[in-house]
């Protein structure tokens, strides 16, 4: 237990080059700790190149983020279907121009709402990563975009059923590729389509079956859970035991939380 302690400091410790790919990174012994949102705690700014930046200053290099279209086809960093929550702006992304969408700001940073190619922009210049929960856009036109900033071998993208999955294999180009395994037939499932595991993650909900998790490590599937919910809850009382024990019981590669500096803090409180 102590060297798999010893083995986490060291990945809250290490930095990545540059020129280091999103998948050199988390495939090692070390878990990866992904900002939810690009959030570095729950009550900053969402979707934000601002929050994303203070997270990364702090150590979390990979951010989570959500990608909408608008109305003329510009990409944008939004989670809800509306602008309203996050946004100056009101109504649905989808039904308004890029226009007025540049002309408006994020509630909390005043920062413009960022466009995904600002986004990718950020990333290239300051060596984070990026993992890519598509709301309502074409995977194609994400990863268009993704190849002409150059950041292929930066990004992660997630699929959450079988169809999304097959629209992002379509894509020409390889790149990692999430998708959800719910049961032990998944594992086989997507095992046989991506023919190898090499670009292929593995989702799976931190509540699920031991066995599932012991399934997909044994055939070698890099695996992404999250503690959203019911962990962050047990960790905000137990003073961040739960975090801890969470990873050494799941040994994920990949780590997504509302509080990314919590989860790092809580290991390196055991040393």
């Amino acid at each position: 237990m102590k060297k798999y302690f010893q083995l986490l400091f060291l990945l809250l410790i290490h930095t990545a080059s540059f020129s280091q790919s999103l998948r050199q990174l988390i495939q090692t012994d070390l878990t990866s700790i992904c900002s939810h949102r690009g959030v570095s705690a729950l009550g900053k700014e969402e979707n934000s190149i601002q929050s994303m930046s203070e997270a990364l200053s702090q150590g979390i290099k990979i951010h989570e983020i959500d990608i909408m279209e608008s109305i003329d086809g510009k990409l944008y960093l939004l989670h809800d279907e509306t602008l309203d929550r996050t946004t100056d702006l009101k109504g649905y992304i989808k039904d308004t121009h890029s226009k007025e969408l540049d002309q408006g700001v994020l509630k909390g940073t005043k920062e413009p709402i960022p466009a995904f190619k600002a986004a990718l922009q950020w990333a290239k210049e300051n060596g984070a990563y990026l993992m890519l929960d598509v709301k309502a856009a074409p995977v194609k036109k994400v990863m268009e975009e993704v190849q002409s900033m150059n950041m292929m071998d930066r990004v992660m993208l997630l699929t959450f059923t079988r169809d999304r999955t097959d629209e992002a294999l379509a894509y020409p180009e390889k790149f990692l590729i999430s998708a959800l395994i719910k049961e032990i037939t998944d594992i086989d499932y997507y095992l046989k389509i991506f023919h190898n595991t090499d670009f292929l993650i593995g989702y799976i909900n931190k509540t699920a079956d031991a066995e599932i998790y012991q399934q997909a490590r044994k055939a070698g599937v890099t695996i992404l859970t999250d503690t959203m919910g019911e962990v962050d809850k047990l960790a905000k009382e137990d003073g961040g035991k739960s975090y801890v024990d969470f990873i050494y019981e799941k040994k994920p590669d990949v780590l997504v939380s509302d509080y990314p500096l919590k989860v790092k803090k809580a290991v390196e409180m055991q040393f």
